[in-house]
């Protein structure tokens, strides 16, 4: 799902998800499965780009191939994460209610941002990503199961905007050129419109293995979620010859959110420097 966000509108009540089952339950914010009463842990969210399969370009940016055989220089480029905040796993009853109808918790609340909640935007660059730390909220004590993640138009007070302001009303512009088999096409794909999606929280390494798919307890302990993107793939589901501005644009988010993957990295790892 995409949504235009009106600059005068940033509120968080407007968080959307992109939908991957035929239904989307909304829990409340914070959900049965915390206790407010209790302080809790910290809880430090990282956004990484995964390289692989991106070649660096000699003159800056990155070449993609295409699975039809053609090639994108991405020349410069920008993203802009707006938030994310963890969803309180369901109870009990209502995992069992879920299950017997055939519904998926995969949804986010319309109340305010809880306490695991990142709201200050960041601007990546694309060109040169970096691995970066979003935020290191304190999480009151509660069990959660999955992490909402959103990117959006960029406000003024943006992280990482630059001094032009760019990328102001913004959520991404990419500035490159596609290779076909007989002609190349420079570009500009450029959009406010906001996209997110929902992600269940694995271990390092196991990423897509659904048996294995973790609940963190802050309660008892903190973690780092790592939040990671593929840069190699975000123009896979673009046709260069046929779509239209608009149509590019939907098709780079989309993807983008597709190949979202969180990993729940433990304590000891809180605030260490990663490298993309």
């Amino acid at each position: 799902m995409h949504v235009n966000l009106p600059a005068v509108f940033r509120s968080f009540a407007l968080v959307m998800c992109v939908l991957v089952v035929p239904v989307c339950t909304l829990p409340e914010a914070g959900g049965g499965a915390v206790d407010p009463g209790d302080e809790g842990n910290e809880v430090v969210y990282r956004l990484e780009w995964d390289l692989e399969g991106a070649d660096p370009h000699p003159e800056g940016g990155w070449i993609l191939a295409q699975p039809d055989g053609t090639e994108v220089w991405l020349e410069r480029g920008w993203l802009t994460s707006y938030s994310a905040e963890l969803l309180a796993c369901p109870s009990e009853a209502e995992a069992e209610r879920q299950i017997r109808s055939g519904w998926a918790f995969a949804g986010h609340g319309s109340g305010p941002p809880g306490s695991s909640a990142v709201t200050q935007a960041r601007v990546e660059a694309l060109h040169s990503p970096e691995s970066v730390e979003f935020g290191a909220p304190l999480v009151e004590s509660g069990r959660w199961c999955q992490l909402h993640y959103l990117i959006a138009a960029t406000p003024w007070n943006a992280l990482g905007l630059s001094e032009d302001g760019l990328m102001v009303d913004r959520t991404l512009r990419l500035e490159g050129t596609w290779f076909g088999v007989e002609e190349s096409l420079p570009f500009v794909i450029e959009t406010d419109l906001a996209s997110g999606t929902i992600a269940a929280l694995h271990p390092e390494g196991m990423i897509g293995v659904e048996a294995a798919a973790l609940t963190l307890d802050t309660s008892v302990e903190g973690g780092t979620m790592r939040v990671t993107r593929r840069l190699a793939t975000i123009f896979n589901d673009v046709d260069f010859e046929t779509m239209g501005d608009v149509d590019r644009a939907k098709a780079v988010l989309s993807r983008v959110m597709k190949d979202v993957s969180v990993e729940l990295l433990p304590g000891e790892y809180l605030h260490e420097e990663f490298s993309p």
